[in-house]
């Protein structure tokens, strides 16, 4: 897990947060690389020069989110475990 120096936000929901971990290894998310809010649920990608580090995705990210493998099954993933913890509630 790589901690931030600040936190970023999802411009999504407003979350914030501090770590990240790699799906695929490497280290400290760089521009360009997407991001799970473990909050909502929603994609969004790294971008130091925008407020809050993170900004949402463009018509043509959606659309290759939408086709990647491992992106589906990482929001597959999250849902099932927001299922399981409602389920314990």
């Amino acid at each position: 897990m790589t901690a931030f120096p600040q936190a970023t936000e999802c411009p999504f929901c407003g979350a914030n947060h501090d770590l990240a971990t790699g799906v695929s290894g490497g280290d400290a998310p760089n521009d360009g690389d997407i991001s799970l809010c473990v909050s909502c649920g929603e994609f969004a990608f790294f971008e130091a020069a925008t407020p809050g580090g993170l900004r949402k995705p463009t018509d043509a990210e959606f659309t290759m989110i939408a086709e990647s493998e491992i992106l589906r099954a990482s929001r597959a993933a999250w849902v099932r475990i927001v299922e399981q913890r409602r389920g314990k509630q």
